[in-house]
């Protein structure tokens, strides 16, 4: 069975860029990019999601 992806961009401090990115890393997830925004950084990801809430259950 696939398990759900989900895309996601988070904006954050740049001091705690690699905090996010680490805990990207141990929910099995994987940064896409990142994005410097003067004193933020915007880091695009993306990761499996064990639920789905989006998807109906039939």
């Amino acid at each position: 069975m696939l398990e759900p992806i989900q895309n996601v961009e988070v904006t954050v401090p740049e001091n705690f860029m690699g905090d996010i990115i680490s805990d990207f890393n141990t929910k099995r997830g994987r940064v896409l990019g990142t994005e410097p925004m003067g004193k933020l950084v915007k880091i695009r990801a993306r990761y499996l999601s064990p639920k789905c809430t989006a998807m109906p259950l039939i």
